[in-house]
């Protein structure tokens, strides 16, 4: 949703309230979270291999049968 510049800053603080009111009552989600976004930002401790998760060596396997097809 394109914010109007010309708003309020009380229209604005209205309409970004009734947007979060109908996320937590409908489950409507964010951008984000509907496009799958995951968060794997730097965190304090070990870093985490994402080498060994299932669902990155698969996306790997399967970009690199893609390559080995292509040539």
């Amino acid at each position: 949703m394109s914010m109007n510049l010309s708003m309020t800053p009380k229209r604005q603080a209205a309409l970004f309230v009734r947007m979060k009111f109908q996320q937590l009552c409908f489950g409507i989600r964010d951008g984000s979270t509907s496009n799958g976004y995951q968060k794997r930002g730097r965190k304090p401790g070990k870093r985490k291999d994402f080498m060994s998760d299932p669902d990155i060596i698969a996306k790997r396997q399967k970009a690199l049968a893609r390559m080995e097809a292509a040539e």
